[in-house]
């Protein structure tokens, strides 16, 4: 078992993180298209593997030597909180189930991983300061679907 999903004997688990190594069937490319660019700076790996699943089998080894940076210590600009909000409430929606719980609870447990990498300084600016503005209309564009590389319009 690997971070709860089952291995089976050859050590495969269901799951990919795509754009980090991973091997994608021509066919299935082909089948289901290239990524979508819409979709700036954020969540394009998760449509794409939600679009993939649709196709055929993914899976991963959990043998695979990969490196990949560490990204989780790395504070947030204003424009990576925007987008990761607002693309993973369009991905919600698009893709899992529970729609509306994770609606709700995706921002807050963004506000954590801000509130971890760049204090509550920043969190406090996103809920009733200066950044609000982008908060907000990242929740709300989110909920609208509306995907694209729209941040420089709020300027």
């Amino acid at each position: 078992e690997l971070n709860g999903m089952k291995t089976n004997d050859s050590g495969l688990i269901p799951y990919a993180h795509l754009f980090n190594g991973a091997l994608i069937s021509i066919d299935h490319v082909k089948k289901i298209g290239n990524v979508n660019k819409n979709y700036f700076m954020y969540g394009d790996e998760v449509d794409y593997y939600f679009r993939l699943r649709s196709v055929g089998k993914v899976i991963s080894s959990i043998d695979a030597i990969h490196n990949h940076p560490n990204i989780f210590g790395r504070e947030y600009s204003l424009m990576r909180v925007y987008y990761n909000i607002k693309n993973n409430l369009i991905n919600y929606d698009k893709h899992y189930n529970f729609k509306f719980i994770r609606k709700i609870t995706g921002p807050i447990i963004i506000l954590f991983r801000v509130l971890k990498t760049n204090g509550p300084t920043f969190v406090f600016s996103l809920l009733l300061g200066k950044n609000s503005k982008e908060f907000y209309m990242a929740i709300k564009r989110g909920f609208q679907k509306k995907i694209g590389h729209d941040f420089e319009d709020l300027k």
